[in-house]
């Protein structure tokens, strides 16, 4: 009796005829995919063939996280993922670092000048200067000076307020 449950429950998680989502596999991917160096990149992706990390992830979610996402609708590995940017400010250098969903890299740093935020890319290249004006409104400029958008003091304030809570 024991065997024949066990046949069934494998064979429900087995056989539930859906390829799933591979959360795992992709984020096994995705970390490989991270490096900046292509050959670092190369030499990362054969150790993961070699010592068989993609197989062993591929297994992972086709016999057990893609079957309890077939079954709950959700995938335990899925959880995890970053949907929004991580915002993070380091007191040292009293800067806010802003990192993409998903990416491990800084993708945005905001600093204090004398009079404006600047907003610097991940290889410090600098990318906006968002100004204050005197009545609470704010504009942002690209580096070299032009005009992107400028808010209102309303505008600010109704943001100020949608991220507070």
């Amino acid at each position: 009796m024991k065997r024949l449950l066990a046949v069934f429950i494998m064979g429900a998680f087995l056989l539930t005829a859906c390829t799933g989502s591979f959360t795992l596999t992709k984020k096994v991917h995705n970390f490989n995919r991270d490096f900046d160096e292509k050959w670092v990149e190369e030499c990362v992706f054969l150790a993961f063939v070699i010592v068989p990390v993609y197989a062993v992830t591929t297994l992972g979610d086709a016999l057990i996280f893609n079957s309890l996402e077939f079954w709950t609708g959700d995938n335990p590995m899925a959880s995890v993922d970053r949907k929004t940017p991580v915002v993070a400010y380091d007191r040292l250098t009293d800067r806010i670092v802003v990192t993409a969903a998903g990416n491990t890299r800084t993708t945005l740093t905001l600093e204090r000048g004398d009079h404006e935020l600047i907003a610097r890319d991940a290889h410090g290249t600098v990318v906006y200067h968002i100004v204050p004006a005197d009545d609470g409104a704010v504009a942002l400029y690209t580096a070299d000076g032009h005009l992107v958008q400028q808010l209102s003091s309303e505008q600010v304030s109704a943001l100020q307020s949608r991220f507070a809570s």
